[in-house]
């Protein structure tokens, strides 16, 4: 396999796991997953994978699709199944025995589902003014599920504190060249990525695919 490249087979498992056909992403938390977690055992890889894909899936119910108009309400029925995509994903770490692991992904669920509540409200009415939900709050909180993704590969792989840091700070660095418009990115894109790439060896293809 290529350098930056996820193997098919490691992607079946994840969608196996998840219960998904395909990602509307291209299975960008589960491939940053994969890099963070250099020598990390793959079933486990696969589980903590699968969690973080139905995590994003959920955020999109609970907000919309990125590009998208903002919610103006909520959708019970969307809700409610981003919420039972919420306990699936607990439900597939929990038997990997790690504490920490279980409170990673139990934090990225609850961002999402605090900002999901607190930022749309649940009337008919659409809000006006400073009352309208912040699309830029959804996209903060999908950017938050590349840090997460960082940081469970890096417990996976019983990364050092310092490794951690590191590579929480590469995938927050990812979501802002992710979310930043390509006309609006400038000189500073290509030194983002590259210190991107310095911390997470044989990102450059995938970060240039997501770019």
């Amino acid at each position: 396999m290529a350098q930056g490249q996820v193997a098919a087979g490691f992607l079946e498992r994840v969608a196996g796991y998840a219960g998904l056909h395909d990602s509307l992403t291209g299975w960008r938390l589960a491939r940053l997953l994969r890099l963070s977690a250099a020598g990390a055992e793959d079933d486990a890889l696969a589980r903590v994978g699968a969690a973080l894909e139905l995590i994003e899936v959920a955020a999109r119910l609970h907000f919309g699709a990125p590009g998208a108009e903002p919610l103006t309400v909520l959708d019970p029925i969307a809700v409610a199944e981003g919420d039972h995509l919420f306990a699936r994903a607990l439900e597939l770490v929990v038997p990997l025995r790690n504490p920490e692991i279980v409170d990673l992904t139990a934090l990225a669920i609850a961002d999402v589902a605090a900002g999901s509540i607190l930022d749309v409200p649940a009337s008919e009415e659409a809000p006006e003014g400073d009352s309208a939900p912040d699309v830029g709050e959804a996209r903060e909180l999908r950017g938050a599920l590349y840090r997460v993704a960082a940081e469970l590969g890096a417990v996976l792989s019983g990364a050092s504190v310092d490794r951690r840091a590191e590579l929480r700070s590469a995938g927050v660095q990812v979501a802002v060249l992710e979310g930043t418009p390509a006309d609006s990115r400038g000189n500073a894109a290509e030194q983002v990525s590259a210190e991107v790439a310095r911390s997470l060896p044989g990102s450059e293809g995938l970060i240039a695919e997501w770019l």
